[in-house]
């Protein structure tokens, strides 16, 4: 038997099947549909996730990089006091500015170095340290008479490297932030 005598004999089969085929067809629609509904607040949920994830990384690494910045103009000023001391006494004013600038940079660096990504900043922060203590050796000997140790050149380059790891440090950290802040 063929279909389309199937379908003559009885008109009304006709509206039935329409109807049934119809109404399949908006179900199938209307599953499409909740499904992309579906899939389309999942993504904004793991957005929603990625960006909470970002700011709250944003946060702690802001957070660590404070002192890191205040570490390094804290040893630029301090290294300063052994070429430029108004008192006469740049041992004196050097402790006291590293006292206050070097608070909270140990928690800091353990905060750095838990993130990835981010040891040029602890190696930069490390690099004018080195240049700092070789400032103060040589100035401290210099002042107590044990003699110079290095060159008045090799002298103003380690100047030089805290002036110049300073400003570095603060490139690193902003590009750092931005990175984090486009990852998302």
């Amino acid at each position: 038997m063929d279909l389309a005598q199937i379908f003559q004999e009885n008109p009304g089969l006709v509206g039935i099947v329409g109807a049934v085929v119809g109404f399949v067809a908006s179900q199938l629609v209307q599953v499409w549909r909740d499904h992309m509904v579906e899939q389309r607040m999942i993504a904004r949920e793991i957005r929603a996730d990625r960006r909470a994830q970002r700011d709250a990384k944003l946060a702690r690494m802001r957070k660590a990089f404070e002192p890191v910045l205040v570490a390094a103009g804290g040893l630029q000023t301090a290294a300063g006091q052994y070429f430029f001391s108004q008192s006469g006494q740049p041992d004196a004013d050097s402790k006291t500015i590293l006292e206050t600038s070097l608070k909270g940079i140990n928690e800091a660096r353990a905060q750095i170095w838990l993130e990835e990504g981010f040891d040029d900043v602890g190696d930069e922060l490390q690099r004018a340290f080195q240049a700092f203590e070789t400032i103060r050796f040589e100035v401290t000997g210099r002042i107590v008479g044990r003699g110079a140790a290095v060159s008045a050149d090799e002298l103003n380059e380690a100047f030089a490297t805290v002036r110049v790891s300073s400003g570095r440090l603060r490139a690193l950290v902003s590009e750092h932030i931005r990175e984090v802040e486009r990852s998302v």
